[in-house]
């Protein structure tokens, strides 16, 4: 460790550490070896960095009082910043959270530290909350664990919780779904949303996960969790708590280049065709597409005549040279709409 090594340094090597004793003092008790222990001519003596014992010896007039003092100061501030340092799993998280927004990361378990301790069992499921005002999310942490606590008498959903920027991550070990078995991710989601919503007033959306069973997961889980509240966000805007499963097309199309969507979106709805229309082009297309394509429903949806609907829809005919009746000029200018809000 850097800091031994700085130690030895500063006291020219008068004081050596190692991390093994000799073989005649292995038997001695940890009581003893924390005072020094004698051992041809050098005082040997023991302290618990990381919850590991490490040694050091020196020679016994070699070393003045204050010195050790000092050095066993030191020692003892090192280990403090160790228990105030964040768990590796928790930094992870966050260097995840962090990473380019992207629908489907993959990351290989292999590729993670063999050491890393979790405190909780396998597997778990996961909730992550997207703040729309891009407030702090750390900010919520006491926030969600109200919420939570009201959310069934009796039972602990206290989950492990790792805030950063504007996202926020519950992770619920498998020991919550056994004490209430009919406990699930979307029930979760939907309550903090509804509390946070209505008591808060904090406007969130929530994307919940199914079970993980490892790490790799965990962490490919919360860069896709991003990617579907940004895709929510911007095209499906009425749309608080969603699953893992995703948004379907609209990822496809928020994951489009951003110069291609504007290219796409002009190609399709020419300057002109929009201007002319207005917004009855975006209120037209998006009803029909909503009612299936059914006439009759989307003049009932939008109360006008089917006369009136048709008319509209002979209009954008004749400035798009798309007819919406048919499905594939209907997805076409659908997909062009929704390309012009990103």
């Amino acid at each position: 460790m850097k800091l031994f090594h700085e130690i030895e340094q500063v006291l020219g090597r008068r004081v050596v550490f190692c991390d093994h004793l000799p073989e005649p003092l292995r038997h001695v008790p940890q009581s003893i070896l924390l005072d020094g222990v004698l051992y041809e001519e050098h005082l040997w003596r023991q302290v618990m960095m990381k919850a590991k014992p490490v040694y050091f010896y020196y020679l016994k007039d070699a070393v003045s009082a204050s010195e050790l003092y000092l050095l066993q100061l030191a020692l003892a501030d090192k280990e403090r910043d160790n228990a105030q340092r964040i768990p590796v799993w928790q930094q992870h998280v966050i260097d995840a959270i962090h990473q380019p927004v992207e629908g489907f990361a993959t990351l290989d378990e292999m590729d993670l530290p063999a050491d890393i301790l979790f405190p909780w069992t396998w597997p778990v499921f996961s909730v992550g909350l997207r703040l729309s005002d891009r407030q702090q999310a750390s900010m919520l942490t006491e926030e969600v664990k109200r919420v939570l606590d009201s959310l069934s008498d009796g039972i602990d959903f206290r989950p492990f919780v790792t805030a950063e920027s504007s996202f926020l991550l519950c992770i619920f070990s498998s020991s919550t779904q056994e004490k209430d078995p009919d406990v699930t991710g979307e029930d979760v989601a939907r309550a903090l949303v509804d509390g946070l919503l209505s008591e808060e007033f904090i406007d969130l959306r929530a994307v919940f996960s199914d079970a993980l069973y490892n790490f790799a997961d965990v962490l490919a889980t919360v860069r896709r969790m991003i990617f579907i509240a940004l895709t929510a966000e911007t095209l499906q805007m009425d749309k608080r708590v969603l699953s893992i499963q995703g948004l379907g097309i609209y990822e496809l199309l928020f994951a489009v280049k951003t110069p291609f969507k504007k290219m796409y979106a002009n190609h399709v709805l020419p300057p002109v065709a929009v201007s002319s229309l207005g917004a009855e082009l975006e209120q037209t297309v998006m009803m029909f597409i909503t009612c299936d394509l059914n006439m009759s429903e989307t003049a009932r949806q939008l109360y006008l005549h089917r006369n009136s609907l048709l008319y509209r829809i002979e209009r954008i005919k004749e400035l798009t040279g798309y007819d919406i009746r048919h499905f594939d000029d209907a997805v076409t200018v659908w997909s062009a709409l929704l390309l012009r809000r990103l």
